[in-house]
């Protein structure tokens, strides 16, 4: 019998009443008052933490404001809390089965149904813990003797689950000190001989890490044909689909998943990226960005990034113009008023609406005032959004740079998933990287004739609007009459305008050439409003 009463405890539950009941059976188990702590919230547990190394976590499924004990574990781990390996339990009064399916991903020691009961909490913790001393002694055997130790070890397994259990969590834990080709052949060698699902699983999931992917296939199909339902083989499954480039069963396992439990973010903002980048048509979008919205708060996914991924498939699913991109931006927030740091992603959200709606010149003016900085380059969903701005704006050289800089930010991507969608996206729209021939020729031909080239240059604006080298030579040719003014060459020579109108300083040519030109000299507002309805400012 373990003495419990030396054992530190952390319960974790947003009602002070149950905090003090948990207590009270806890102290019925043989746990001593003093090495009892409770928290309200996540925020205070992820503190206690980072003081203190506790034993046990007791963390309650619910805890108010949309957060769940999953989430904090899931950041426990992140923060590299957990490198003790306590011993972490989820209390919940739901056992409904996305509950339960959420628990078989997110793998805490177990799982209490509420009302707790001394004699089963008690059986349950001692059980727990006799099973994480197994685990501890076989690691150190292990790590002194090698597999011999651990063999040795695991004869104090009190049973055949106990044994199962040990040897999966051996496997896990070499992997994490990156011994995986050690945990993979354990694996292997270990399922021959036991039929243990979680076992196989693990395997699976290293295979895949490893890139070992026919291997992978075939171990997964094995145990597709008899729990094709399991929330893990869903998942496992889409994960091999998608590095195998099949998008769209990838996708569809992933959904599945998904319907059966909403609580995994990573799966979650997948599909989202999916839908957003990849997929045509988008049936399931507003269920998703709603489960999505209403778990990033607070969770390790929370950040700029991805709440303008959700602002912006929130203004893609909607039929009507958003009046406020603050307001939007908040209700995912859920902060009263948005902070500086947010202003960029609030402007090229705004952005991107105007150029959606067609609304072409006032888009560009909005992108000259966004103040992009270091966190806005080396953030994928603003570089994906300035991408479908420009492109929505035929700004061809634009589109290159911000394509550019999403290949580089594929490789720093530290979430396998998202990082093959994100090459899946990168290589369906790589060809905007080869050069435009018809561009490259018409200013080749300007600096030879301007008059010869006229035709070329407006021929070549269409799908290289607002470059400021062909914006000058637009400008040049027009106001010089060499090319026909009709609606069409005006609406172009007017947005070609815009470019250094839009700037703080015009450049001094286009200055010196205004003050000469009698067309130039007309403001350009006045010639937007006069463009017979074919440009909206």
């Amino acid at each position: 019998m373990y003495m419990l009463k030396e054992k530190s405890v952390l319960v974790v539950d947003d009602s002070p009443i149950i905090q003090q009941t948990t207590k009270a059976v806890l102290q019925k188990c043989g746990f001593q008052g003093t090495n009892l702590y409770s928290v309200s919230n996540a925020v205070d547990a992820l503190q206690a933490c980072r003081s203190m190394a506790f034993d046990i976590l007791l963390l309650d499924f619910n805890l108010g404001n949309g957060r769940s004990g999953l989430q904090l574990l899931e950041q426990l781990h992140h923060l590299d809390l957990l490198t003790h390996n306590p011993l972490v339990l989820i209390i919940t009064a739901d056992d409904s089965l996305p509950i339960v399916m959420a628990f078989a991903e997110f793998e805490p020691d177990d799982y209490l149904v509420k009302p707790l009961r001394p004699n089963n909490l008690q059986k349950r913790l001692v059980a727990n813990l006799s099973q994480q001393q197994l685990n501890e002694s076989i690691w150190q055997a292990f790590n002194l003797t090698g597999v011999t130790g651990a063999r040795k070890a695991l004869q104090q397994a009190q049973n055949e689950k106990s044994f199962k259990l040990a040897i999966t969590q051996l496997c896990k834990r070499l992997a994490k000190h990156q011994q995986l080709p050690t945990a993979i052949a354990l694996l292997k060698s270990f399922i021959t001989q036991h039929d243990y699902l979680p076992a196989k699983l693990l395997l699976i999931e290293l295979l895949l890490r490893s890139n070992s992917l026919e291997q992978a296939t075939q171990n997964t199909a094995e145990v597709q044909t008899a729990f094709p339902q399991h929330i893990k083989v869903l998942d496992l499954s889409a994960r091999i689909y998608l590095k195998n480039n099949d998008l769209q069963q990838g996708y569809l396992l992933w959904l599945k998943a998904h319907q059966l439990s909403h609580y995994n973010l990573e799966r979650l903002l997948g599909l989202i990226l999916i839908e957003n980048t990849l997929l045509s048509k988008r049936g399931y979008s507003e269920k998703l960005l709603k489960d999505a919205n209403r778990l990033l708060q607070g969770s390790i996914w929370d950040s700029r990034d991805m709440r303008c991924l959700l602002s912006w498939g929130l203004l893609q699913n909607t039929q009507k113009s958003v009046s406020s991109i603050e307001r939007l931006w908040c209700s995912i927030s859920r902060e009263d008023q948005t902070m500086a740091a947010e202003r960029p992603y609030l402007q090229i959200l705004q952005a991107w609406q105007s150029a959606q709606q067609d609304r072409k010149l006032l888009a560009f003016k909005q992108v000259q005032q966004i103040s992009v900085n270091s966190e806005t380059k080396n953030s994928y969903v603003f570089q994906l959004l300035s991408y479908r701005l420009y492109q929505l704006l035929n700004m061809r050289s634009a589109m290159q740079k911000c394509i550019s800089q999403i290949a580089l930010l594929c490789t720093l991507d530290k979430c396998d998933s998202h990082k093959v969608i994100k090459y899946q996206w990168l290589a369906k729209n790589k060809s905007i990287l080869t050069p435009d021939e018809n561009y490259h020729q018409a200013l080749t031909l300007y600096q030879r004739s301007p008059a010869l080239a006229a035709k070329a240059v407006f021929a070549a604006w269409e799908n290289n609007r607002f470059d400021d080298e062909l914006a000058q030579s637009l400008i040049h040719v027009y106001c010089n009459d060499q090319i026909e003014h009709t609606p069409t060459t005006r609406e172009s020579f007017i947005q070609a305008r815009w470019v250094f109108e839009s700037q703080s300083t015009p450049p001094k040519w286009y200055s010196a050439l205004q003050a000469c030109n009698s067309i130039l000299q007309t403001p350009v507002e006045v010639m937007t409003r006069k463009a017979a309805g074919a440009i909206e400012a």
